[in-house]
């Protein structure tokens, strides 16, 4: 998760600054994209469940600790897990407590 950018981070306090930016405005567009997901849903427009997974991705990628929380969230519901676990970078099929 954001390896490439932790070493420019570490480098240099304007390189921190940089990445706390980025970081900050991909959380929020990540959560804004799962409001207005969640708030098309129910429409017969077939845009909300999308909304919402993609913001859930951006989110992931850009917190450790939304990332904790959404993989965390998503191995309750085993069926949901098999099919999004490459997007959260888990191959490891010996670790997954749902097969």
């Amino acid at each position: 998760m954001n390896e490439q950018l932790n070493g420019w981070a570490r480098s240099n306090a304007f390189g921190a600054v940089v990445v706390l930016v980025i970081r900050a405005v991909a959380v929020a567009f990540g959560l804004a994209l799962m409001a207005i997901g969640v708030v098309m849903t129910p429409l017969p427009i077939p845009v909300g469940i999308p909304l919402l997974v993609l913001g859930m991705l951006i989110s992931a990628a850009a917190s450790k600790t939304l990332h904790r929380i959404i993989t965390g969230l998503l191995r309750r519901n085993p069926w949901i897990w098999r099919k999004v676990r490459w997007a959260f970078n888990d191959k490891d099929k010996a670790a997954d407590p749902a097969e």
